[in-house]
């Protein structure tokens, strides 16, 4: 994901968050000011990003190595080794928010992408797609949406998004 905030003092601003059943299945977040990665365990970033420059943001849980493994702008800033499966399901993926606008829980700051794959990438393919990317090239790039501030594009299927506040469901993200 890019995004970029000054919040440096929220315990809960999240980039994105993939519930099941009151757990996480994924949640990538900014926790005074660092970046935070929950997916069957936790790593934190341990630099703060709350600079208010975009940042590229990623979190990656490696299956083979159970291991999570964040990035800060390409560059790999904490690892958590043998970490435990995540919980799988069927939930909603949310974006901006935790799950409920019931809890007042939305990202202080902007988001301008976000991108899931179904895979685990390297270092190597992070800084490669960073910029560019021609989503229709990338098999393992199952969603892809993209805020131009007034407007949402989900890339990867082809539908503009145009309302705030619109719920866009994804069946199959992984």
């Amino acid at each position: 994901a890019w995004i970029a905030t000054t919040d440096d003092d929220a315990q809960f601003n999240r980039i994105l968050r993939l519930p099941e059943g009151g757990l996480q299945t994924y949640s990538l977040l900014v926790r005074n000011g660092e970046i935070q990665l929950i997916s069957g365990g936790t790593v934190l970033s341990g630099i703060n990003i709350a600079d208010g420059d975009f940042h590229l943001i990623s979190g990656v849980y490696d299956a083979a190595a159970m291991d999570l493994i964040l990035y800060v702008d390409g560059v790999e800033v904490a690892r958590n080794p043998d970490v435990g499966t995540p919980p799988t399901g069927s939930e909603d993926l949310f974006i901006g928010t935790s799950n409920s606008s019931a809890t007042n829980q939305f990202f202080d700051g902007a988001i301008s992408e976000v991108r899931l794959w179904n895979t685990a990438r390297s270092q190597g393919q992070i800084v490669e797609t960073a910029v560019e990317l021609d989503p229709g090239s990338h098999s393992d790039l199952t969603f892809f949406l993209a805020f131009d501030g007034t407007n949402a594009t989900d890339y990867k299927n082809g539908a503009p998004i145009t309302r705030t506040g619109e719920t866009h469901v994804e069946t199959v993200l992984f």
